[in-house]
């Protein structure tokens, strides 16, 4: 019997799930340091040919830790998947190449997730995580609060979850019309830091690591960080790869999918370290 197959009786699931957790910490390998090589097992070996087309964000934590557990463990393998990983700064750029059939999944917030499945059959998969973002103004600038926004110039990823949630903070803040009272610069999120330093805009809207990077280095000062809770991961897969990989290649994708979240929250570290090298970022950020 599968270790994953459901069952009414008590207390099995349970021990099914810690049998299945034992298994793949004695079993999974990795690049350690990055570079991690140790036990392996022969893998499910109905591989199709043709790799899956994985594409994650490079500078969003901590989804991009799972996608790098994903992309350097053997875990896609030990499920009988390959697949050609590819990276984006956010998820708005993600959700064109998934548009454009240059990927199979959408792995974002939940905005820009829906938009892309509005406009490419797929499905919803999963709910995936939390994460931090915020409102960060330039060190020199003389305002305490979002209100002191109005006039200034605000850089932000618009196509990105967390813009519209910006919006509604601006308006509570009593920027009733945000596209009048600031002016808002649509800017991808690596280019965030350099616009800072340069001063060509006066705060910016951001997430994690980014957001920390500034906070550590001084760059920027916050006007507001958002709570546990208001960010929302999702996952999405296109209805062509449901359809070519059937409800068995599903079904072993999502088992790979939560092998990467727990070995991800147990070896948080070395995922860390493994994102911030993909994007020269220190740990500590």
């Amino acid at each position: 019997m599968s270790l994953w197959h459901a069952t009414s009786e008590p207390g099995q699931a349970s021990e099914r799930c810690a049998l299945l957790f034992s298994y793949c910490a004695y079993w999974i390998s990795m690049e350690s340091s990055c570079t991690w090589s140790a036990h392996r097992i022969p893998v499910h070996r109905d591989v199709a040919a043709a790799k899956d087309l994985f594409g994650y964000q490079s500078l969003w934590a901590t989804g991009g830790e799972i996608a790098e557990t994903l992309r350097r463990t053997n875990i896609l393998e030990l499920n009988g998947i390959t697949a050609e990983f590819k990276t984006f700064t956010q998820g708005a750029a993600l959700g064109e190449a998934y548009v454009a059939g240059a990927t199979d999944n959408q792995f974002a917030g939940d905005f820009p997730t829906l938009f892309a499945v509005s406009r490419r059959p797929g499905k919803v998969v999963s709910r995936t995580h939390d994460w931090r973002y915020a409102i960060l103004a330039a060190q020199d600038f003389t305002g305490k609060s979002l209100a002191d926004l109005r006039g200034k110039r605000l850089a932000a990823p618009v196509g990105s979850a967390v813009f519209p949630r910006a919006l509604g903070h601006l308006i509570d803040a009593e920027l009733k019309n945000p596209f009048a009272d600031v002016t808002i610069i649509n800017q991808d999120i690596g280019k965030q830091v350099a616009a800072l330093q340069a001063k060509s805009v006066d705060a910016v809207l951001s997430w994690d690591p980014t957001v920390e990077r500034m906070l550590k280095t001084g760059l920027g000062k916050p006007l507001y960080i958002s709570k546990p809770g208001e960010g929302q991961g999702w996952l999405a897969l296109s209805q062509d790869f449901i359809d070519k990989a059937g409800r068995d290649g599903v079904v072993r994708f999502m088992k790979a999918w939560i092998m990467s979240v727990w070995w991800t929250s147990n070896n948080l570290a070395t995922a860390q370290k493994c994102l911030g090298r993909r994007r020269g970022f220190p740990l500590t950020f």
